[in-house]
């Protein structure tokens, strides 16, 4: 177990690197305002700030990095913070940070709305990452203030567990998106099926490489077949997704989107479809997959490196294609080139 760095270790960890423009560290609970002072009295050239858990640093100690580093910052991505990093700072830090490409922030206790419409300021903006506390109910209207903002210049985009949040952010996506390589919205139970076959359906945006739509579902449990409208990527989203992006998709996960039917996955992976690229594919909790159907994805699929099963319970024996791993499966006769494997978890 490595030892706990004190503020002096820090202090010769930057001394010692006086031309550092990367800082990326994980478990910093102990840094404290004396450290970035510190680099703010040397004015080092940080341009890619990355930092997990500081929650000893003072939101005035935040303000200070970013009046006097801000304008040099490209990337800033800040984990676990429940002590400090309140509105204000992060209105400081988007007035001070015009350069800013890429912004990630997930579970920052005291940040709500006014920080999301600071974020639509940043006009440089290609990469957003947000994950909110569970406690935080962020309102659609500031979403979409800022992918009206910044959307038509973003590469990648990244939401998750805005729980609330409703058709209308798949509605400003669709028309000021056009750029995206990479799409991640998950855990969301407000979204309709209908809505996210629009955000697809003539959509302008390139080809998705990377799609991660997971638990976009209906949450009551004692309606397992959801209510008349389906919630969240159901059977038309998901045949609506791999129309515009299975072309050249590489990650795929729907885990939990328990609404998508037997039917559209057998339409999906019909026969006379290819997915050349896709590596990775998770479609955990999806209990319409069967034995057949998980054939058809081997078929369709002949560069798949990891599909991803749990709970699929009717998968119960396949025949597994030499160098793809199956991940999740309970119980299951499995076969890699005629042979059994031992192997059931």
């Amino acid at each position: 177990m490595c030892p706990e760095l004190g503020t002096d270790d820090y202090h010769k960890i930057l001394a010692s690197m006086p031309h550092l423009t990367r800082v990326n560290l994980r478990f910093t609970t102990p840094m404290k305002d004396p450290i970035f002072d510190y680099m703010i009295e040397r004015d080092m050239q940080i341009k890619d700030l990355h930092l997990d858990g500081p929650n000893l640093v003072t939101d005035d100690c935040w303000r200070r990095v970013f009046i006097k580093l801000g304008h040099r910052l490209q990337s800033l991505k800040l984990w676990n913070l429940d002590s400090a990093f309140d509105d204000e700072t992060a209105m400081v830090m988007c007035n001070n940070c015009p350069n800013l490409q890429r912004l990630k922030l997930k579970f920052l206790a005291k940040i709500g709305d006014n920080t999301l419409k600071a974020i639509s300021t940043l006009e440089h903006l290609q990469h957003l990452s947000l994950h909110p506390m569970p406690e935080t109910k962020a309102e659609t209207e500031s979403l979409v203030q800022i992918i009206a903002a910044v959307g038509p210049q973003l590469n990648t985009l990244s939401l998750e567990e805005f729980e609330l949040v409703d058709d209308r952010l798949l509605q400003h996506i669709h028309e000021h998106c056009h750029a995206l390589s990479k799409l991640r919205l998950t855990q969301n139970a407000t979204f309709t099926d209908q809505g996210l076959t629009n955000l697809f359906q003539g959509w302008s945006n390139q080809a998705l490489i990377y799609a991660d739509l997971h638990s976009l579902r209906d949450v009551d449990m004692s309606n397992p077949t959801g209510p008349p409208e389906p919630v969240g990527l159901a059977s038309n989203g998901f045949i609506a997704l791999m129309e515009h992006s299975g072309s050249k998709l590489q990650h795929l996960n729907i885990a939990s989107c328990r609404h998508v039917s037997y039917k559209a996955f057998e339409e999906v992976f019909a026969e006379d479809k290819q997915y050349p690229d896709l590596k990775y594919l998770d479609i955990s909790f999806s209990t319409a997959v069967d034995d057949y159907l998980a054939q058809c994805i081997f078929r369709c699929c002949p560069s798949l490196q990891r599909l991803v099963v749990f709970a699929c319970f009717k998968i119960r024996d396949i025949h597994i294609p030499r160098g793809l791993a199956v991940i999740g499966t309970v119980g299951a006769t499995l076969k890699v080139d005629g042979i059994t494997q031992s192997e059931t978890i």
